[in-house]
């Protein structure tokens, strides 16, 4: 199998086409890939793209909506919307490079942004295209694949590549907005702790006005009824006199 893989590679690679893979028989699966690129293939399996299906989070969110096709299409590879089933589970290496041998490297934001986006992407491919690194030309991969690591995780380093030299540009810079940002976390955990700690306040104080209201009727009625039976006995007192 391995010697007919390079050779279908290789016959391709010189004339000058790729084999377009079109139905689920057609993804090979990372195993396929690690062969070659067992570097990559250790790296994409501690990424998050590798846990995409298998991720607890996710199960227990798709479970809860229903288990809808709909997910699939971005949690698993080579799914098929018309029969709802799929190559593999997870964001494998042909979710990005295309099915079978075709090794597509497509770096371009749009192929990050079929998944992060929307709702259930948390906007992140509209809040990317909104700002100054999209504005320069700078895609996702540029910064999430540091030294082509699979891993896709940002790495202050990353940052650096392009942020040299002095001022503005400077590494300490760099170092400074990050402390910056990990304060501005801690600030936000904090406002939401007195944010929620003022919610649990005011419900108390609901509840106690809840119970204030009845009494408040009560002691009204009961007043009411004293002031009748003293007008009462005080009518009664001066017909017996």
């Amino acid at each position: 199998m391995l010697y007919l893989l390079i050779a279908v590679t290789l016959l391709s690679t010189a004339m000058g086409y790729h084999v377009e893979a079109q139905e689920i028989e057609d993804y090979l699966g990372p195993e396929a890939c690690m062969t070659c690129h067992s570097t990559q293939y250790e790296e994409w399996g501690d990424s998050k793209h590798s846990q995409a299906f298998s991720d607890p989070a996710f199960q227990e969110e798709w479970a809860s909506k229903g288990n809808p096709d709909d997910c699939l299409q971005c949690h698993t590879t080579g799914f098929d919307s018309s029969s709802g089933d799929y190559a593999f589970e997870g964001v494998t290496c042909e979710s990005c490079h295309g099915a079978g041998l075709t090794m597509a490297v497509d770096t371009s934001p749009e192929l990050c942004g079929s998944c992060h986006t929307g709702e259930y992407g948390k906007n992140r491919f509209e809040e990317f295209s909104e700002g100054t690194h999209f504005d320069s030309g700078v895609t996702c991969s540029d910064c999430h694949m540091y030294e082509e690591s699979h891993r896709m995780e940002i790495e202050s380093k990353a940052c650096a590549t392009c942020h040299t030299g002095e001022g503005i540009h400077s590494r300490s810079m760099i170092g400074d907005l990050q402390i910056r940002a990990l304060h501005a976390e801690d600030q936000v955990t904090q406002i939401e702790a007195e944010h929620q700690e003022v919610l649990d306040q005011l419900s108390d104080v609901q509840k106690r006005a809840a119970l204030v209201g009845p009494l408040t009727y009560v002691g009204a009625a009961a007043l009411l009824l004293m002031g009748l039976a003293v007008v009462f006995l005080y009518m009664r007192q001066r017909g017996t006199s």
